[in-house]
């Protein structure tokens, strides 16, 4: 499961203990675990035990921001490592599975340009290289091309998001391309659900998203019989927990 917490759920954590335990993962990422660092990780510590998972990590910001990413399991970790440097942060877990080893990549990706998330996604995909069994999964900032968005979708668009996802007036899909084409496979395109978009959430107050997925769970080669089912969790708790949905799948590892 990964899920977009929203500047830290301030004021939703609770909803979002609430919808990570309905959904009960084995694997999480959570995006924007602002202040979950604070007093010796204190929210870190009491998220991961209302929400049942023994192991996790937390990784700071780049740039001395709050925008950290935590990674938890229910299995212990084999080994951690930190990608550096990032824009928020990237977590390599791995995890010893009924196949063997597996990585699991959680990362948020640069909100800045393309070219930006370009240089992280590069990182990533280098990291996981010793890893034949591996999941990235986060809010990737990124479009992709799958998704099918009509040829007007840019008319609206503001400044902001015309520097976060367009060069030159065009849409650029580059990092996502860059991801299939190391072989990583989307999983709502495998479920034909690419079109489920990931934000806005009626309480979402982002100018720089409109109806769009940018809220991703990638899989290796090695993992596409494994892939049982894919989600996009929309309901009433959803729709005031955070900015973004939340993304779960099952892996049959």
């Amino acid at each position: 499961m990964t899920y977009n917490c929203y500047n830290g759920a301030v004021e939703t954590l609770d909803k979002i203990i609430d919808t990570v335990n309905a959904a009960r993962p084995d694997y999480l990422t959570i995006n924007e675990a602002n202040k979950f660092d604070a007093n010796d990780n204190h929210i870190m510590r009491q998220f991961a035990e209302k929400t049942g998972f023994s192991h996790y990590h937390l990784e700071l910001c780049g740039g001395g921001n709050e925008y950290h990413v935590a990674a938890l399991s229910k299995s212990p970790f084999v080994s951690i490592t930190a990608i550096k440097p990032m824009s928020r942060a990237a977590i390599l877990a791995v995890v010893d599975t009924k196949i063997g080893h597996t990585a699991f990549l959680s990362t948020h990706l640069s909100p800045f340009s393309e070219l930006a998330r370009l240089a992280e996604v590069a990182k990533v995909t280098n990291a996981l290289k010793p890893y034949p069994n591996s999941v990235i999964m986060g809010d990737l900032n990124s479009l992709s091309s799958k998704d099918e968005y009509p040829e007007d979708f840019i008319e609206d668009f503001n400044s902001g998001q015309i520097r976060k996802f367009t060069t030159d007036g065009a849409v650029r899909f580059d990092v996502m391309r860059t991801l299939y084409k190391a072989g990583y496979i989307d999983i709502a395109s495998l479920f034909e659900l690419e079109r489920e978009n990931t934000v806005p959430t009626t309480v979402n107050q982002d100018a720089e998203h409109s109806t769009m997925r940018l809220d991703y769970i990638l899989i290796s080669q090695a993992l596409k019989e494994k892939a049982t089912s894919y989600q996009v969790i929309k309901d009433t708790l959803t729709e005031v927990a955070s900015g973004h949905y939340p993304v779960v799948v099952d892996i049959a590892i």
